[in-house]
Order: C-alpha cells, then sequence, then structure tokens
C-alpha cells in the first residue's frame, strides 16, 4: 500500500498484491465425513486457486474504499464564523518504525469579521470621531459604524522553541450605517504582530497571545485624507480591547484536533523548534471502525 499528496489529499493505492496458498488442510468431522472428505480432497487446486484469487480482489477492494475515504476528509475546518482552518496536505507522509508524519497547510483559509459591538459602543458612532475625522462627522452625522474586516494576505508565521510570533496584514473597511444604506467610508491597512503559546490537553490545542506591535496605512477615503497617527490610540484600544480577547477566547476554548473515524488520540504533545511546530500523539483504533468502514 502507498499513500500520495494529490493536490492537498491523500490518495491509497495498492502498488503490489498478490496471494500464494502453500498449504490447505481442510477436515471435517461426522458420520459422513469419510464420503465427502474425498471430495475436498479432489478439489483442493481449486479452492487454493479461489482463495489465492479471492483474497487480492478483496484487498484491492477495500483499498479503493479507504481512497476514497481519504480523498473525501474535508480541507477545510470552519473555526467559528468568522475564520476557516486549511486542512490541505502539502507533502507526502513520512513514515518511521512505528510511527506516520502528515504535513498540513495549517492556515487561516479565510477571514471575514463584521465589527458592530465593542466595550466602549460610542467608538462605533461618528460623534465620536469629529475632533479626530471632521468629514466623517460632517457627512454622517450621529450615525453608527461598522468595522468590516478581512484577510488581506495569510499570516506570516515565525516559530521558536519560546513562542510563536505571527504577522497578521489586514484590511478595515470603516462602514457607515445611514438609515437603511452601508456606506463603505475609508480603508484602512493593518498590520499586527502578535506572539504566543501553544499547549495541549487531552485531544484538544490550547493558546493564547498578545500583541507586540501594529502599523497602519489609508488605502482610500472618501472623507478625505487624515493621519493616521490621529487615530492610531483609538485603533490601539480596539485591538487590546476587542481582537486580543476574541483570539484568546477562542484559543482558550481549545481547538479539536481532526482525526480519522475510527481513530482516538491519546497524550498529546505540542514541541516547538525553529521553524516548526509538531503535534505528538499515540493513536488507537476501534477495530468495530473497520467493520463500518468495510460496508461503505
Amino acid at each position: 500500500m502507498v499513500i500520495k499528496n494529490n493536490n492537498g489529499s491523500l490518495a491509497l493505492s495498492a502498488s503490489q498484491c498478490g496471494c500464494y496458498v502453500k498449504d490447505l488442510v481442510i477436515s471435517l468431522d461426522g458420520g459422513a465425513s469419510w464420503f465427502y472428505q474425498g471430495f475436498i480432497n479432489a478439489f483442493e487446486d481449486h479452492i487454493k486457486a479461489a482463495v489465492e484469487k479471492a483474497i487480492p480482489e478483496n484487498i484491492i477492494e477495500g483499498a479503493g474504499k479507504l481512497d476514497s475515504f481519504l480523498q473525501g476528509l474535508p480541507r477545510t475546518i470552519s473555526l467559528d464564523d468568522v475564520a476557516a482552518f486549511n486542512m490541505t496536505f502539502i507533502n507526502d507522509p513520512h513514515y518511521g518504525n512505528s510511527s506516520i508524519e502528515f504535513d498540513i497547510n495549517g492556515l487561516a483559509g479565510s477571514m471575514h469579521w463584521v465589527v458592530d459591538k465593542v466595550p466602549d459602543q460610542s467608538l462605533l458612532n461618528t460623534a465620536n470621531w469629529k475632533f479626530i475625522i471632521p468629514r466623517l462627522y460632517w457627512n454622517y452625522p450621529n450615525d453608527d459604524m461598522l468595522l468590516n474586516i478581512s484577510m488581506a494576505s495569510s499570516p506570516v508565521i515565525r516559530i521558536t522553541s519560546e513562542k510563536i510570533e505571527a504577522t497578521i496584514n489586514a484590511d478595515m473597511v470603516i462602514d457607515v450605517v445611514d438609515g437603511k444604506e452601508i456606506v463603505p467610508v475609508a480603508c484602512i491597512s493593518v498590520i499586527v504582530s502578535a506572539s504566543g503559546v501553544v499547549d495541549a490537553s487531552g485531544n484538544k490545542v490550547y493558546g493564547r497571545v498578545g500583541l507586540d506591535n501594529f502599523s497602519l496605512a489609508l488605502k482610500w477615503s472618501k472623507i478625505g485624507n487624515f493621519h493616521m497617527s490621529l487615530i492610531q490610540g483609538v485603533i490601539r484600544v480596539f485591538l487590546n480591547t476587542v481582537c486580543m480577547p476574541y483570539l484568546n477566547s477562542w484559543l482558550g476554548n481549545g481547538f479539536i484536533l481532526p482525526v480519522f473515524h475510527g481513530f482516538t488520540l491519546q497524550d498529546v504533545y505540542v514541541l516547538t523548534s525553529a521553524e516548526q511546530l509538531t503535534l505528538c500523539s499515540d493513536v488507537t483504533f476501534n477495530a468495530s471502525s473497520l467493520a463500518s468502514l468495510s460496508h461503505m
């Protein structure tokens, strides 16, 4: 059997399959066994040939079913209604004497977050911005606002033995709720540097993260040009009171490690080294799952 990476999925095939029956002994018990034993002995070669033919056919059929199962594994896992986890495989499996290693993409495949509530709700009203961005208030006095945040590119991850560092490049569009209409008025590029640690317990991975630094750049505006230094303090408050608590809440709840049907992870632990994060685990298999797979 061979497992290969096929465009981000796993493909299993039987590279070689054969069966040779060296010896076959069938003994019958009972009053008329002497009579039937003669037929068994006469057809011994036919029975051996049938067994040698049936076993490879069943193995190949089972390999095909397992291949279909592997091809059907999800390529993304939704973490919540904001982000999705990219579960595509990036290399062929690595085999050890008693282990098998799979490399997955592991990045956030998508992120789109509309913020309409913050601890200080006045921050999402144009009245709070009239001395910072006057034209915003003049054009839309006392209107509510939304922050429409999306990833501009995949995060850049750096792993050391002490911590994990990430640089996140996002676009934050400021939307104004003007009556029943939502009007995009400006877009700010936000580059955030954060760092944190990862731990594991049971079949979950946990983490916590903190803000290191950030930078802002105006991408476009319908409310005139304004300096990023004017809003830097407000954005820092937003990152520390909304974004970081949101991330830590999600990381604190833990992420359930994906596993093949019928397998259970035990004693999961995390190893970090230069440019690599490794999740190690013992794996147990439920034999009854093999029977359910054979009936797929």
